[in-house]
């Protein structure tokens, strides 16, 4: 099984749920793939794909249509490539 996670903050907020998430899905012996888009890494393992995308502006309402619109993208590529 492979996952894709988008998500524009992997430090603080949501952040903290999504590095959850994360350590959970690498225990699970079924995930072969997690495909992390994010402005910054996360853990170590091999079965995590990151690929980066940077916040763009200063507040949520400047940077959430730039992230979206980029991540977008991003999972339409891997789709192409991947079956989920």
């Amino acid at each position: 099984m492979k996952i894709i996670i988008c998500t524009r903050d992997i430090k603080y907020g949501i952040g903290s749920q999504v590095k959850t998430e994360i350590d959970e899905f690498l225990k699970d012996d079924k995930i072969d793939k997690i495909f992390l888009i994010a402005p910054k890494p996360y853990g170590t393992s091999k079965k995590i794909v990151f690929k980066k995308i940077k916040n763009l502006g200063e507040y949520f309402i400047t940077k959430q249509p730039y992230f979206a619109f980029k991540c977008n993208g991003e999972i339409k590529k891997i789709l192409k490539k991947e079956k989920i």
